[in-house]
């Protein structure tokens, strides 16, 4: 693959791999992202005196090829971290993942015992006639029962995706969310020991100047390489010859420029990536494409005039009287991400783009949170010294219940198109994390390499690595 022409959409996760990888390769890298620095939602911006991510966005070990690319960039400035999570649940603060006794145990009793007698009634019920499973409120009313599901997952989901559960895939967080064993709870109900609930990962690698340096050292190495990264610039359309990528036309200082391809690797959304091929766009496939929808996320920061406001990393907030979904405490990630004797804490909303919320001025928003803050005893906003707001769009993959049908349309359309690849998290409409959007990165530049392979092996090869659940299966 020397001396080919390799254009990669997105500088996030998985496009910078990809990059990155080829550029060391000797190939001819050039990078298109819209925003002005690298890293994705997983970048980190210097604002003031403070270095703040896009939330929490931690890197998990694999011991795999992707950890020896991590601490080879980031080499002593790298910390293990042990995962610190809480979810706050009628006032009161549970670890996370969900454990079930803790719960139980937690609340009121006379609720509990409810709540119990409800998940054993629906466990044997699902035994004796199976219930369906069509939808994220079904698998989780069959996985919880009822009560339990409305106070952990119903009205948090509804409030994450602005739209009734009924209405998302039973696809969604099951790679993250377990079912109870009915047994293990019995005893464990009864004063035994029982098995301990899985959890999804214990320990992650954090730079300590934020998880955006990851990729800040990516994008030296590239250019370092003789490859090209543009900022700031918006992909507009792919020109095809023969059913080939052949260039790309992007925006940047209101100029249009031209980039030839070999190969072009996409990381953009989707439903975007495909919009955008105007000589090969039918009816069905703009209608597939306009049907996949993202969640779009508004992260207010607030400084506080205090060293610490939590030992946790970030909590969840499941009831229903919060605007926001989570906040996360940024120096308990990286120990230099803020001032001597200050803390900042990033509170998230979840919202559509160009909604109410989206358009609300920054001064609104940050009134919004303030009402959150005052439901804390752990925080008060007289110690707030300033705050700021950001927005980001396409942030998460909205799995309602028609989203794999599109998804497969698109597949099979983009397939038939020679030297395109779409990957990583937004390339495949994935839910996924840091360390498996780069995993893509490495697959998608070895498939470059690899030669002479037509679009349909590719999306043939990541089928492999996928299962039911979305979700990169163990390598």
């Amino acid at each position: 693959m020397l001396n080919k022409k390799i254009v990669v959409l997105g500088a996030g996760p998985a496009g910078l791999t990809a990059a990155w990888i080829l550029s060391k390769h000797g190939s001819n890298v050039e990078v298109i992202e819209k925003e002005p620095r690298v890293g994705g939602m997983s970048a980190s911006f210097r604002w003031k005196d403070y270095i703040l991510d896009y939330g929490p966005h931690a890197y998990h070990t694999n011991k795999n090829k992707i950890d020896e690319i991590v601490r080879s960039l980031c080499k002593e400035d790298l910390k293990i971290k042990k995962r610190r999570e809480k979810m706050l649940i009628r006032g009161k603060y549970f670890g996370y993942p969900l454990q079930f006794w803790e719960v139980v145990f937690g609340l009121n009793p006379f609720f509990s015992i409810y709540m119990v007698s409800d998940f054993i009634y629906t466990t044997i019920r699902n035994k004796l006639s199976p219930m369906p499973e069509e939808s994220f409120e079904d698998w989780g009313i069959k996985s919880f029962g009822r009560t339990l599901y409305d106070l952990c997952f119903g009205k948090y989901t509804n409030k994450i995706w602005g739209m009734p559960a009924s209405r998302l895939s039973s696809k969604l967080f099951t790679q993250k969310i377990h079912r109870l064993n009915l047994k293990d709870i019995i005893i464990k109900l009864l004063g035994g020991r029982g098995t301990e609930q899985l959890t999804y990962w214990k320990d992650f690698l954090y730079p300590e100047e934020g998880i955006g340096e990851i990729f800040q050292k990516m994008q030296k190495d590239i250019i370092r390489n003789g490859g090209k990264i543009n900022l700031n610039s918006d992909f507009v359309k792919l020109n095809l010859i023969d059913d080939k990528a052949d260039t790309i036309i992007y925006k940047k200082h209101g100029k249009d420029f031209v980039a030839k391809c070999d190969y072009l690797l996409s990381s953009i959304p989707v439903n975007k990536l495909a919009l955008s091929i105007n000589s090969y766009s039918d009816s069905e496939t703009i209608n597939s494409a306009k049907n996949l929808k993202f969640r779009s996320l508004i992260i207010v920061y607030l400084v506080f005039n205090k060293p610490q406001i939590t030992d946790v990393h970030w909590i969840y907030l499941l009831d229903g009287n919060f605007r926001s979904n989570r906040f996360c405490e940024q120096k308990n990630l990286g120990e230099r991400m803020c001032a001597d004797g200050k803390t900042i804490l990033g509170f998230e909303i979840c919202c559509n783009k160009n909604d109410e919320l989206w358009n609300s001025s920054n001064e609104r928003l940050f009134e919004l949170i303030l009402e959150d803050v005052d439901k804390f005893d752990i925080m008060d906003r007289r110690d707030i010294l300033d705050y700021y707001v950001t927005k980001i769009d396409d942030a998460y993959p909205i799995y309602d219940l028609e989203f794999d049908t599109n998804l497969k349309k698109l597949f099979n359309r983009l397939s038939k198109i020679d030297h395109l690849l779409s990957f990583g998290r937004q390339g495949l409409f994935l839910n996924n994390d840091i360390h498996d959007s780069m995993y893509m990165g490495l697959l998608a530049s070895r498939f470059v390499e690899d030669g002479n392979r037509n679009g349909k092996e590719w999306y043939k090869d990541i089928e492999f690595y996928l299962d039911s659940k979305f979700k990169l299966k163990d390598r």
